[in-house]
């Protein structure tokens, strides 16, 4: 487990961002009469642990508010039905919501995809000599002619130069300049003495930009001995039908192989074949956010475990403990079990079973993503109140030297003093 030291405030953010650095603040605890480096603010463990609570915490509450909409992506795998494509092979969703519903079920029949022109060079041995292989000594001129406007690459070629090296200076020449719409790779087939390379152009867009002619053409001095002249790929856009109900659609074109479908959802095509569309859970999306709701909470719970010591030490670990215990069944259910170490653990085969049959849609968020009930809702609230008061959850150790003093008041007033300076935009020197 990898847990999150760094310090966030709620809502994300650079928790820095605006505020002064309050340098010459120092923490003044009324409660224990103590000052500048006996203060708990000043104490290096004391400042740690409650990064490591508070940040972490955060980042659960974060997550648990990302996976039920509230956050800054309204998008949510839960209580809403998403475009689910029958052959990913041939379309792959890439965004859905609910509006799809109102499309009902329909297929999308691929008769080609959107490709790029493809100009690749011809291959010659790496350690070949650039001048023995039709290249001259001194400068070598590459154009690439886009519409109405001619780029054009210089490379000096020297005696010893290797048509790889040539390769590779040319290709770096026009892939250094972006508002060519070309890129240029180098690709090399074989092994050892037998290798070779070839200087490929692609142009950057998918579908055709002018009917019957090229996206782009090569000339210059460098042009044939590269090899580019030629088009080995050609630019062609996707064609396809959106059939519906038994009856074929009608035949449309698209220089992308991103489609938009209509009601906020597009597609990618992948290949030419037929896909059926329908509406359904969007259950990778739950279980991922199953998962990720898990990974974090282990998180807390190391970050908790870290600070059994104390008064305030191991109430945490305690607090998420009976979280888990109170639902020990529910969790059974969609595949999520207690370890002995405090750890959960999750059973991939119990989790994609609830997925499918509706079961963990309903343990996360019953009555819908609004719901007060379900148990993401109550780990965003336990995350919240955590992160809000993560003093009070840090214990005393022996390295530290408010553990003679009242833990229980020191930390709360320096809770309240730490989120006082959190609001105001101030930090102060010592905790760095």
């Amino acid at each position: 487990m990898n847990i999150n030291t760094n310090f966030s405030p709620m809502g994300g953010g650079n928790w820095m961002a605006g505020g002064l650095s309050g340098r010459s603040l120092m923490v003044r605890s009324s409660s224990s009469g103590i000052q500048g480096a006996n203060n708990a603010s000043t104490h290096p463990a004391f400042r740690e642990a409650l990064m490591d609570i508070r940040g972490t915490a955060d980042t659960l509450r974060t997550a648990m508010r990302d996976a039920m909409g509230f956050g800054s992506d309204p998008h949510t795998p839960f209580g809403s039905l998403h475009a689910v494509s029958g052959n990913t092979e041939v379309m792959a969703i890439l965004n859905s919501n609910n509006r799809m519903n109102r499309a009902g079920d329909f297929e999308v029949e691929v008769l080609q995809i959107a490709t790029a022109q493809r100009n690749e060079g011809t291959a010659r041995n790496v350690n070949a000599r650039a001048v023995d292989s039709g290249f001259v000594q001194g400068n070598n001129q590459l154009n690439i002619t886009v519409g109405s406007q001619t780029f054009n690459f210089n490379v000096h070629v020297s005696a010893s130069d290797t048509v790889q090296t040539v390769h590779q200076r040319f290709a770096d020449a026009i892939n250094v300049r972006n508002s060519v719409g070309v890129t240029a790779s180098v690709a090399r087939e074989g092994t050892g003495n037998a290798q070779t390379s070839a200087l490929v152009l692609q142009f950057q867009e998918t579908g055709v930009r002018n009917e019957g002619q090229p996206n782009f053409t090569v000339s210059g001095n460098a042009a044939n001995a590269l090899g580019v002249t030629t088009v080995t790929q050609q630019a062609q856009d996707a064609q396809f039908r959106v059939n519906r109900d038994g009856r074929t659609g009608a035949l449309q074109t698209s220089r992308s192989n991103e489609l938009d479908l209509g009601f906020g959802t597009t597609a990618q095509i992948r290949a030419a074949g037929t896909a059926g569309i329908t509406m359904a859970r969007d259950e990778v999306g739950q279980i991922n956010a199953l998962r990720n709701m898990v990974n974090l909470f282990n998180d807390l719970v190391e970050v908790a475990q870290a600070n059994r010591a104390g008064q305030n030490g191991g109430r945490l670990e305690r607090e998420l403990r009976s979280m888990i215990n109170s639902s020990t069944s529910a969790l059974a259910r969609v595949g999520i079990n207690m370890n002995q170490h405090g750890f959960l653990d999750i059973n991939e085969e119990r989790m994609r079973e609830a997925a499918a049959s509706g079961a963990l849609e309903e343990f996360a968020q019953p009555g819908g993503v609004r719901s007060n009930a379900g148990f993401f809702n109550r780990v965003e609230r336990m995350a919240d109140r955590v992160g809000r008061n993560a003093a009070s959850y840090v214990g005393a150790n022996a390295a530290n030297p408010m553990a003679n003093f009242d833990m229980t008041q020191m930390s709360a007033n320096w809770n309240n003093q730490f989120n006082n300076w959190m609001n105001a935009g101030m930090l102060f020197d010592s905790m760095f």
